[in-house]
Order: structure tokens, then sequence, then C-alpha cells
């Protein structure tokens, strides 16, 4: 593939929304973090109005909005954002659950591992734990979980939600039992906050309360 090829095609993918992070596409990242590559990048974006928007470390870029004053009205954004929250809202919950079964206290960030074998054998011998998993599956994104009998059909059809999202990526193909995060949470918290701050969106307490932002 030639160099303005698969500029073009990044391009293409940011154009259409895609964020792209170490996990899911390591080879653009590492092509983005190259200053020629990345100047090339952001001037097509620019000619679309777009502006390229990477991640404290590198590790994830998304496009967005250059003048959010001419793109979207007002309140189609406070709208789009209250979507957002609530949307992000399980994608924690899973999180936190994963988290507090592996005993940290804070929430996992890109590239963060964890082996569903291991996880389903401590909420099993949780109490706590496993009322947890119960309760993340009578979510509405993860009904399918609560019609499921056992625990770990419950937390297998959760996390295959979560790639169906993609939150977290299977790293071990059909064995299935080790899973890596993503940085879609991570990008979702900053698309929110960053368009919060640019157009001072003041959304309602009743969309953030239940939310845990220790990403921000």
């Amino acid at each position: 593939m030639s160099l303005n090829h698969e500029i073009n095609e990044v391009n293409r993918r940011l154009v259409r929304g895609e964020f792209l992070c170490s996990v899911t596409a390591p080879k653009v990242v590492e092509s983005l973090k190259q200053s020629g590559f990345r100047e090339d990048v952001e001037t097509g974006l620019g000619y679309l109005g777009l502006k390229l928007v990477a991640s404290e470390y590198d590790d994830y870029f998304y496009a967005a909005y250059d003048d959010l004053d001419v793109s979207k009205d007002l309140s189609s954004i406070k709208q789009e954002i209250q979507e957002a929250f609530k949307k992000i809202e399980p994608f924690l919950a899973f999180m936190k659950l994963i988290s507090e079964a592996l005993g940290t206290e804070q929430y996992p960030d890109i590239d963060h591992r964890f082996y569903f074998g291991e996880v389903l054998s401590i909420i099993e011998s949780n109490e706590a734990l496993s009322e947890g998993l119960r309760k993340l599956s009578t979510k509405l994104i993860f009904k399918r979980a609560g019609k499921k009998l056992t625990l770990s059909d419950r937390l297998g059809e959760i996390i295959r939600v979560m790639e169906r999202e993609g939150i977290v990526i299977c790293a071990n193909g059909d064995e299935r039992t080790l899973f890596v995060y993503t940085g879609k949470v991570p990008y979702l918290l900053d698309l929110i906050e960053k368009t919060i701050e640019a157009k001072g969106l003041d959304l309602d307490s009743e969309e953030t309360s239940s939310l845990n932002l220790e990403f921000l």
C-alpha cells in the first residue's frame, strides 16, 4: 500500500466516525505517531472541517468537528451527549464489576487484560459480586444475559455484547479465555468532555449522577 493510499484510508476511517486505538489498529496508531504522516492526515481532515484528536499518550485517535458552531445546533449536540451518557453507563458498570473481581480500585485502561476463568471463579465464590453480575444482566443492553441460568453463561453473554460494542476484544481466538480492553470507553468519555467544554453545556444532573467518571 502506497503512503498516499494509506493516508487516504485512515482519513476515510476517521471521517466515518471510527476511533483508532493501539489495541484495534496498532499499525495505524504507530503511523499517526509519526509527525509527517500525522500532518498529512490533519490536512485532509481540515478540508472537511474536521480535526484530529489524540489521547494524552497518543494511544487512540479520532476526528472531531473543528468548529462546533457551524456543524450542529446546540440542542442537537446536547441531545447527543445525553444519549452518550445513557449508553456508556452499562459499559462502566461492567468495567467496575471486573475491576472489583480482580481487586483493583481503578477502571482498566487501554490494553488492560483479564481472563474469563479467573474472573468467573472469583464472582462465583463471592456473593456480592454474584449479585452484581445479576444486576448487570438486568440492564437493557444485556437483556439476553438475564435469561441465562448460570453465572458462566451470563458473564459470557455480557462479554459478547462488550465485544460487539467494541469495548473489549478476544486476544486468543477460539479459546476465548483472554480479553483486552480497547480505548472505546476513554474515547467516548473524552469526546463527551471536550464537547461539553467547547459548548459550555449544562447537562441535567440526573444524566450524570449515576456515572463514575474516573477516566476524566
